[in-house]
């Protein structure tokens, strides 16, 4: 179950110190990889924070590290895991597999839903949480409506 929020407001400046460093997993079998940094505790019954970063038509994509490593530092309990959109490379050189498109929305498909999902599956398995909480930048965001429009 996704925990649907009114609101949910988290302050960060361009300025943000980079993201200390989370544990780094792969999601999902050959040719369906996403990469999922997690922050925060690992006990059975916290919250699991998903964060989606946004379309980056023009950069590599790493604040959502630094948006999930602050979630886990902030809320207490919480365990925040920041995903790689598919197609996207990371400042890292990492690269979730799938199709980026032009980073203009016109990534916003079923199997790009199908993989974030089940990328969210596989985190709810391995960690049981006791509720999950999405939340996303721009295009991550309407990626996320449209996972929570599903449910």
């Amino acid at each position: 179950m996704l925990v649907r929020l009114g609101a949910v407001v988290l302050l960060m400046t361009a300025a943000a110190p980079q993201a200390p460093p989370g544990r780094t997993e792969w999601i999902g079998g050959a040719g369906r990889r996403v990469k999922a940094e997690i922050f925060g505790g690992t006990g059975a019954g916290a919250v699991l924070v998903v964060v989606l970063h946004g379309d980056a038509a023009f950069n590599r994509p790493s604040y959502q590290y630094t948006f999930a490593a602050h979630a886990a530092e902030r809320i207490p309990g919480a365990i925040a895991a920041a995903l790689l959109r598919p197609g996207y490379t990371d400042p890292a050189g990492d690269t979730s597999d799938g199709d980026r498109g032009n980073a203009t929305a016109d990534n916003y498909t079923p199997e790009v839903l199908d993989r974030i999902a089940a990328a969210i599956r596989q985190l709810r398995t391995e960690l049981h949480p006791s509720a999950v909480a999405l939340v996303g930048h721009s295009g991550g965001a309407a990626l996320a409506a449209d996972l929570i429009a599903r449910e």
